[in-house]
């Protein structure tokens, strides 16, 4: 869940990317290392449940 007040919804936390249901940050690949690489580098959201 997130908060639902305004200013927390554009700027959850320091280095946080605002809320998202999904985001697809890359295409089907069998290749484990692009996807490992991608994880890693994906921003932390402001999520409450994370």
């Amino acid at each position: 869940y997130v908060s639902t007040i305004p200013k927390k919804l554009e700027r959850p936390c320091d280095g946080c990317e605002a809320p998202y249901g999904y985001r697809n940050h890359m295409p089907l690949s069998t290749n484990t290392s692009t996807f490992t690489s991608e994880v890693s580098r994906a921003a932390v959201s402001g999520n409450l449940d994370a």
